[in-house]
C-alpha cells in the first residue's frame, strides 16, 4: 500500500515540529477512538477518568494508569500503578523507554507509537488500523478531492469498489444535507462525524485526521481515519427518543458510574432535590439526595448491587420540600456483559405511608370502640350489684342509723353512679348506627355527656362557657349527636396553644333558628387559612402530624350531621379562632311510651318474679331492691326455661341479654313454643348489644328493656307496672 500515499510519505504536518512522537490508537473497547492520534509534545498521564491529562473510556484501565514522560525526543512510559498493568509489545513494565513502531497497551486499549525521523512523515500504521475495520482517506484541501485505501470499502461495510480509490470530487460520496457546507476542510484538523450517500447507500462515518503540507508548490491535504458509525448514530437517536422519556418520567431517576457518583438524572430528580445537571455530576449519590449517614449507606449499596445487580429499600430523603419517604430501585447498566453503571429509581410514598399510618391508627381507634365496649359490658355487672346493695343498705338502715355510716354508704353510690355515667359515655362510643333511631333529642342533655368526656382535655387549655338552655328538642341519633360535639370541643382545644396562663376561650351557644337548632362552638385559637378551611371535611386532612390524628374526626362528623339532616359548617380566619357551626331539625311529636321513675314504691301486692342472669351477685343484689316480691333466681337460660317445664309461674321475668351458652334471645324464642302468654311479661336487661343479632332483636322486640346498671327506683316502677297485668 505504501505506494498509495506518496504524497503524504513526502508531506510534513503541519503546526508540528519535524520529527514529533504521536501515539495512534488502534484497539479499543469504544470503536469512536479508533485511529485517534495523541501528540506527543509535552508529559502527560493516560487514564479513563477526568482527572489524566488524555482519558480513555476503558473499563479495564486505571482512573490515572500510566504516565508519559517527554524529554526532548526520548518518550518514556511509566506506569502509575495501574490494577491491569501497562504492557510494550506484549511485556509488562513499570517503566520503559518506546521506539518507533512499539505497541503499548493500556488495559483493553492498544497504542501504537510513532517517531519519524527527519522531516519526513511516514505514513501511519495502516495494516493494524485497517485490521481492526478502519478506512483510510486522504482530501486535497483546495480542490476538494478525496480517495479511499484499499480496504476502506469493507471497513465500511460497502461493497467492494463502491468508494474511489483515485482522486474523485468529494460531493461524488457526501449526502445531499453534507454538501453545503464543507468548512470543516478549512481547519488544521478534522475530528467529527460525515453522512456519505454513495449509489444507494447511506454511512454515517466518523472522519479523524490532520492536514499535512504538500511537497513545495503542492497542495495541502488531509490524511486520516474513517470509521462506520451507522449503527452508533441510531442508537444516538434512539437514546434522544430514550432520554425525552427518562426526562419527562413523573418519579426522579438518577445515572451513575460504577462507583456511585452521578453522571446524569432527570427534570423530576433536580426539581426534587433542587440541583442543576452540573452541580449534580461527579456527586456521591446518597450525599445529593441527602440520605441519613451516607458514607456508611453507600458503600453498603453498593455492595449489595455489586453481589446482586439489584438493591430495593424504603428510606428518607432531604427534599427542597422537607423529608419525604422514597421506594428506591438501583440496577446495573451494562453494554455487553459489561457493568457499565447503575441506574436509580425513587418512587415518592410519603402520602402512602401517611395514608397507611392513618389507617393503622384508624384500625386502633376501631379496637378501643371494640374494647370500650367490653369494658362497659364489663362493668356493668359489678356495678349493677354495688348500686343495688348500697341502695338496699341505706334503706335498711333508716333514718336511725350511724349518720356516718349513711354518709359512707352515700358516697359509696355517688361513686358508683359517676363512674356508671362514664361506662354510660363508653357504651354510647361502642354503638353503632344500626342500633340508633332517629328520636327527639335533648340538646343540653348531649352537651352535657361531651363535656364529661372531654373535661380533662379541655380544662387543660381552655374555659368553657355554655349558652344552651331552653330550646326545643332536635331530631337526632343521640350517640353519634354526642360524638360529633365530643369532636367540635376537641378540635377548639387543640387549636388553642397549651399555656399555663391565661387560658384560652371555648364558647358553646345555641339558639332556635327556623325549623330547627342552631349550635355553634367557637374558639380563640390560631384560626385556619382558607385552604384549610376548604378541606378540613375531607377524609384523612389533617394539619397534625402522623399519630396524632387520622384526619378522619370532622368527616365523620360531617357525615353524621347530613345524615340526621342537618348542616355543619366553619367560619375562620388566621389569628381569629374559629366557629363550627351546627344546625339540626326540630324534633317531630311522638308518641312515646316512656316509663317515669317514681319514687321509692312498693307494689300493692307481691309479685313472682323470675330473674335469669349469669352474675350471681347481680341477682343477689337486684334480689335485694325486689325484696317485698317472691323473686326466684335462675344462673342461666336452661335453668330457667326448666323451672317454667315443671309448672312454675310468674308474673314477671327479668332477663339478661348477653349471657355465655344461651342468651336472653334464645330464651325469649324457647318461650313462643312453651309459654306464649309469658312473652310480654318479660323485661330485658342489657349491658350492651354486641352482635347484629342482638341489635335486630332489641330494635324489633316490644319489650320493656333495662339498661345496666339499672336504678332501683326504675327497676320497682317497671316491675309494678309489667306485674300489674299479670
Amino acid at each position: 500500500m505504501a505506494n498509495e500515499w506518496e504524497s503524504v510519505t513526502e508531506a510534513r504536518a503541519l503546526g508540528t515540529a519535524p520529527g514529533s512522537p504521536f501515539l495512534v490508537v488502534v484497539t479499543a473497547p469504544a470503536r469512536l477512538q479508533l485511529g485517534r492520534v495523541v501528540a506527543l509534545t509535552k508529559t502527560q498521564a493516560v487514564g479513563r477518568s477526568g482527572e489524566a491529562d488524555v482519558a480513555l473510556p476503558d473499563a479495564s484501565m486505571s482512573r490515572r494508569h500510566a504516565e508519559l514522560v517527554v524529554d526532548g525526543g526520548t518518550i518514556t512510559v511509566r506506569d502509575l500503578g495501574s490494577r491491569n498493568g501497562t504492557w510494550v509489545n506484549g511485556v509488562r513494565v513499570t517503566e520503559a523507554v518506546l521506539r518507533d513502531g512499539d505497541r503499548l497497551q493500556l488495559g483493553a486499549t492498544t497504542l501504537h507509537f510513532h517517531a519519524p525521523q527527519g522531516e519526513a512523515v511516514e505514513p501511519w500504521p495502516r495494516e493494524a488500523l485497517e485490521q481492526a475495520g478502519v478506512a483510510l482517506w486522504e482530501c486535497a484541501v483546495p480542490v476538494r478531492t478525496i480517495r479511499w485505501s484499499k480496504h476502506a470499502d469493507s471497513a465500511l461495510g460497502l461493497p467492494p469498489g463502491t468508494l474511489p480509490r483515485e482522486s474523485a470530487p468529494l460531493s461524488a460520496v457526501l449526502h445531499p444535507e453534507e454538501r453545503a457546507d464543507t468548512r470543516w476542510l478549512d481547519g488544521a484538523a478534522v475530528d467529527r462525524p460525515v453522512q456519505l450517500l454513495v449509489g444507494s447507500q447511506v454511512r454515517w462515518v466518523h472522519l479523524r485526521a490532520q492536514r499535512v503540507a504538500g511537497p513545495p508548490g503542492g497542495a495541502d491535504r488531509f490524511f486520516g481515519t474513517a470509521i462506520d458509525v451507522t449503527a452508533v448514530r441510531q442508537r444516538e437517536e434512539a437514546v434522544v427518543r430514550h432520554a425525552l422519556v427518562f426526562d419527562n418520567l413523573g418519579d426522579p431517576v438518577l445515572v451513575t458510574d460504577c462507583d456511585g457518583q452521578v453522571v446524569d438524572l432527570n427534570s423530576a430528580a433536580r426539581q426534587a432535590f433542587g440541583v442543576t445537571k452540573a452541580d449534580a455530576q461527579g456527586r456521591e449519590l446518597f450525599s445529593l439526595v441527602g440520605a441519613r449517614e451516607p458514607e456508611v449507606l453507600g458503600p453498603s449499596v453498593l455492595a449489595t448491587l455489586s453481589a446482586s445487580g439489584r438493591w430495593t429499600a424504603e428510606l428518607p430523603l432531604a427534599t427542597v420540600s422537607g423529608a419525604r419517604f422514597f421506594e428506591a430501585l438501583g440496577f446495573h447498566l451494562k453494554e455487553g456483559a459489561e457493568v457499565v453503571g447503575a441506574a436509580w429509581l425513587l418512587r415518592d410514598v410519603s402520602e402512602r405511608r401517611r395514608l397507611e399510618a392513618r389507617l393503622n391508627h384508624l384500625d386502633r381507634l376501631a379496637s378501643l370502640g371494640t374494647m370500650s365496649a367490653g369494658i362497659a359490658h364489663e362493668l356493668n355487672n359489678p356495678l349493677s350489684y354495688v348500686l343495688a346493695n348500697a341502695r338496699f343498705a341505706l334503706e335498711r338502715l333508716g333514718d336511725g342509723a350511724d349518720a356516718e355510716v349513711r354518709e359512707a354508704l352515700g358516697d359509696l353510690q355517688d361513686g358508683a353512679l359517676r363512674i356508671a355515667s362514664i361506662v354510660g359515655d363508653l357504651r354510647t362510643f361502642s354503638r353503632s348506627d344500626t342500633q340508633l333511631e332517629t328520636q327527639p333529642t335533648d340538646l343540653r342533655q348531649v352537651l352535657d355527656a361531651a363535656l364529661r368526656v372531654t373535661a380533662k382535655l379541655v380544662n387543660a387549655r381552655a374555659k368553657v362557657e355554655v349558652q344552651v338552655d331552653g330550646l326545643p328538642q332536635v331530631e337526632a341519633f343521640e350517640p353519634r349527636l354526642v360524638q360529633v360535639l365530643v369532636n367540635l370541643l376537641l378540635n377548639a382545644a387543640q387549636a388553642i396553644p397549651e399555656a399555663p396562663e391565661p387560658k384560652g376561650h371555648i364558647t358553646v351557644r345555641a339558639t332556635a333558628e327556623g325549623n330547627g337548632v342552631a349550635l355553634e362552638v367557637a374558639d380563640d385559637g390560631e384560626g385556619m387559612t382558607p385552604e384549610v378551611q376548604q378541606r378540613v371535611f375531607d377524609p384523612f386532612f389533617t394539619t397534625r402530624p402522623v399519630g396524632f390524628g387520622a384526619g378522619l374526626g370532622l368527616a365523620v362528623c360531617h357525615g353524621v350531621v347530613t345524615a340526621m339532616g342537618g348542616t355543619l359548617s366553619v367560619h375562620s380566619a388566621p389569628g381569629q379562632g374559629s366557629t363550627f357551626r351546627l344546625w339540626l331539625k326540630r324534633a317531630q311529636p311522638r308518641n312515646l311510651a316512656t316509663p317515669t321513675p317514681a319514687p321509692l314504691a312498693v307494689s300493692t301486692r307481691p309479685l313472682k318474679v323470675l330473674m335469669v342472669d349469669d352474675e350471681p351477685l347481680v341477682l343477689k343484689a337486684l334480689g335485694r331492691i325486689l325484696w317485698q316480691h317472691e323473686v326466684t333466681q335462675a344462673h342461666s337460660v336452661t335453668d330457667a326455661l326448666a323451672r317454667l317445664d315443671a309448672g312454675e309461674a310468674y308474673d314477671v321475668v327479668l332477663c339478661d341479654l348477653m349471657m355465655p351458652e344461651r342468651s336472653g334471645i334464645d330464651f325469649y324464642e324457647a318461650l313462643q313454643q312453651k309459654a306464649p302468654a309469658l312473652l310480654q311479661r318479660v323485661v330485658f336487661l342489657t349491658g350492651g348489644a354486641f352482635t347484629e343479632r342482638a341489635q335486630r332483636f332489641l330494635r324489633g322486640v316490644p319489650n320493656k328493656q333495662l339498661i345496666k346498671p339499672v336504678d332501683a327506683t326504675v327497676l320497682r316502677q317497671v316491675v309494678r307496672e309489667v306485674g300489674a297485668a299479670a
